[in-house]
């Protein structure tokens, strides 16, 4: 089934290809994504740091996202480079906890 826009003009959103969110039913989903804000950024723009506070879920559509630390000498480290579709920074908002790694487009 091909995605259809919205009355607002977004395109059909991917939540139910995200673990997290398949077993919930589509009218939930649309919901979801009724309440989200579509942001697109430019490749190298850094989302969180580490230390950030966790105070959102981003659920990432289109491209990919490096996750990464910065050691104590200063040398970054990438954790993963996640690929659509995507869930990321849910840890922060169970544990309430700062983000523990950056996330950069």
């Amino acid at each position: 089934m091909a995605a259809q826009p919205e009355a607002s003009g977004r395109v059909g959103h991917r939540l139910a290809d995200i673990p997290m969110f398949a077993k919930l039913p589509p009218a939930a989903l649309d919901e979801l994504a009724r309440e989200g804000r579509v942001r697109r950024y430019p490749a190298g723009q850094v989302l969180w740091n580490e230390g950030d506070p966790g105070d959102a879920l981003l659920v990432l559509e289109e491209g990919q996202l490096k996750v990464s630390r910065v050691t104590g000498g200063g040398v970054e480290v990438v954790l993963a480079v996640m690929e659509a579709p995507a869930a990321l920074g849910e840890l922060a908002l169970l544990d309430g906890e700062p983000r523990s790694a950056a996330a950069t487009a």
